[in-house]
């Protein structure tokens, strides 16, 4: 992760311990959400600009915009829609997707230099554990049923 923003420096040698390396599964967690970011990004061009298409032809049948003007205009519409559309996608996707990785990016981080933000974390952190543990309860009581119920013979 700061081998990224040291553009032009070779990497450090395996297990430095200058560097926090990543584990087999932070790294696939990571490369997941690469990919999501880049296919929301794709599937936001492409939609996009079959809209912006859509809207072009539409446009002028409707009476709102004059046919010479909307063929004129026809490839920067697409392409304009394409690429909003686009970084929305890539956008959407990544938001999404950084609820996955938050606490890689935060093993490693600095403490919060504001006081209010230690706090703000110290929170979420209470709210992430009690979501935990609600959760491992919520297995526990499915499991104690799915035995009580193999128990009685119900299925």
């Amino acid at each position: 992760m700061v081998a990224w923003s040291q553009g032009g420096t070779p990497p450090p040698p395996p297990g430095d311990p200058s560097l926090p390396q990543l584990s087999r599964e932070d790294a696939i967690r990571v490369r997941e959400l690469r990919r999501d970011v880049w296919l929301g990004g794709m599937q936001g061009m492409f939609y996009g600009s079959i809209a912006g298409a859509a809207g072009a032809y539409a446009l002028p049948s409707l009476g709102v915009v004059p046919r010479p003007v909307a063929r004129k205009w026809f490839p920067a519409v697409v392409l304009l829609t394409g690429c909003a559309c686009s970084y929305l996608g890539s956008l959407v996707a990544g938001r999404n997707g950084v609820q996955y990785v938050g606490d890689i990016f935060r093993r490693g981080a600095a403490p919060p230099a504001l006081p209010s933000q230690a706090k703000r974390l110290q929170e979420e952190e209470h709210v992430r554990q009690h979501s935990e543990d609600g959760l491992e309860n919520r297995r526990r009581a499915i499991a104690r049923a799915r035995r009580a119920r193999n128990e009685r013979g119900d299925v």
